[in-house]
């Protein structure tokens, strides 16, 4: 029984992968976010590749097919209309850019788990490797995987370096729950076949250092679309574990 479903599995992600626009590095034009999730919807295709000038509903569309609910999606989408710079294009169409998801406190925030804080040096949407390190050495060394422990740990260490290091860091509580609802976000779309409790290093790779889908490596979007609820549980189970990180 487990041979045939873990066949059905790769047999499915293989039919994902084979179905999925060509991941494609950002030519020097292109413009990205501090998001890892939209920049690899970008590398694919999956919105428009330069990053430029993208409506809400194709945003919402991208983010649907890869396995966020509908509740989720149109949040992400059309609260980015509400929160970043915008415009109109030719045909009416309210649109905002990769770039414009760069707007300090908007979503982006200190205390990233892979950017540095706006502060150090007014970039906060270029991929630090640093960081991501640090993050992956937190990662379970039986299961090499990022569990709920994992993201407690970074939270931690990331949210005390901010603190020590930018005088101007904004720790408040909305920008501590956008911090947490996003190592909530990330466990589901990657993890949810663990439940959204855990990810495998392969599958950060690939996400993180790449901003690239990890179809190759054998993740599918969630079959059962991923609603608040399912991401506030898995945030509300680092943020408890939190007070146990010295």
């Amino acid at each position: 029984m487990l041979k045939s479903t873990l066949s059905a599995l790769a047999f499915a992600s293989l039919a994902c992968a084979a179905t999925v626009p060509q991941w494609i590095a950002p030519t020097a034009d292109a413009v990205r976010s501090p998001c890892p999730m939209i920049n690899s919807l970008a590398n694919h295709g999956i919105i428009s590749r330069d990053g430029k000038n993208i409506r809400p509903s194709d945003y919402l569309a991208a983010v649907k097919s890869q396995g966020l609910a509908n509740d989720v999606g149109m949040v992400f989408a059309y609260g980015g209309a509400l929160l970043f710079p915008h415009r109109f294009d030719a045909d009416g169409n309210l649109v905002y850019g990769l770039d414009d998801a760069r707007k300090h406190n908007a979503v982006e925030h200190d205390a990233s788990l892979t950017r540095d804080d706006i502060y150090f040096n007014g970039d906060d949407y270029t991929f630090n490797r640093t960081l991501y390190d640090q993050m992956i050495s937190y990662a379970n060394p039986t299961t090499q995987a990022m569990d709920f422990w994992s993201f407690a740990q970074i939270r931690v260490a990331r949210q005390r370096d901010s603190t020590e290091r930018n005088p101007t860091a904004d720790l408040s509580f909305l920008q501590n729950t956008k911090a947490h609802a996003e190592a909530g976000l990330i466990l589901n779309i990657l993890g949810w076949e663990s439940g959204g409790t855990s990810i495998p290093i392969s599958y950060m790779n690939a996400f993180f250092i790449e901003e690239r889908l990890p179809y190759a490596e054998g993740w599918t979007p969630s079959p059962k679309p991923i609603g608040f609820a399912a991401i506030m549980k898995s945030q509300k189970a680092v943020q408890k574990l939190e007070a146990s990180v010295q």
